[in-house]
């Protein structure tokens, strides 16, 4: 079910926040300290985790350049295997609000992680100038919202390219009866990625298990069934050798 947040949130809202948060940095940007005040909020227990995961994402966007692609090692695998429902359900709605489930998941970290650190610096400057820990909390708690919703709208604009490109991947291959991989970290029956060899090469598909079936790790060996009705995804088995 699509989640449906901060409604309330107009237009003129959002540009207030974005000349804000635009303002902000350019301001400490244009300071003789950028450095050093960059850091010293960089490395305050309450944005450590943020700014350690921007590394991260640096990182690997930077290995993706090099390697031609992202590395299947930091293929993550957003639908965990959730055993309550209605824990299931509202994680789902989590990824279809923010768009995980039409755009590749480093784009959405990416503009996720961006937009919160920036909003914790811009945040921390204005509101926590004595960097207060408990203050910081609530920085934190209010990045993460704002950072979400930034999110969502930032990717909305790749959802055709990325939708062209999936509708085109596979022309010309009949990819129903293709033994392939299993290229997440996990398949389960409602997220994951295979791999399949076609004329061009290695295609990697969306795929979920049929019904029924127990969740498969990567390098499990697969065979595809059936393509969905809404062209989303592929509907695969385990392959027993």
């Amino acid at each position: 079910m699509h989640i449906r947040l901060f409604v309330w949130i107009s237009g003129a809202t959002w540009e207030k926040y974005l000349t804000f948060v635009m303002a902000e940095t350019a301001r400490i940007l244009s300071s003789a300290l950028v450095v050093k005040e960059l850091l010293e909020i960089s490395m305050l227990p309450y944005m450590l985790p943020v700014s350690a995961g921007l590394v991260m994402i640096i990182l690997m966007l930077l290995l993706s350049v090099v390697t031609g692609g992202l590395a299947d090692g930091f293929d993550i695998d957003l639908d965990a295997d959730l055993e309550t429902d209605g824990v299931g359900g509202i994680f789902d709605g989590f990824l279809h609000f923010v768009n995980a489930d039409k755009v590749p998941t480093m784009l959405v970290l990416s503009f996720c992680s961006i937009s919160m650190w920036m909003t914790g610096v811009s945040l921390t400057t204005l509101f926590n100038p004595e960097y207060n820990n408990w203050i910081g909390l609530g920085i934190l708690a209010g990045g993460f919202v704002v950072s979400v919703v930034v999110t969502r709208f930032a990717v909305m604009p790749f959802i055709p390219l990325f939708r062209l490109l999936k509708q085109g991947e596979d022309n010309g291959v009949k990819v129903e009866g293709h033994k392939g991989t299993v290229k997440s970290i996990e398949l389960t029956e409602k997220f994951g990625q295979v791999e399949i060899i076609g004329h061009d090469g290695p295609l990697q598909l969306n795929a979920k298990l049929i019904e029924g079936s127990e969740a498969l790790k990567r390098g499990d060996a697969v065979v595809v069934i059936e393509r969905s009705e809404d062209g989303k995804y592929y509907s695969v088995a385990k392959l027993e050798i």
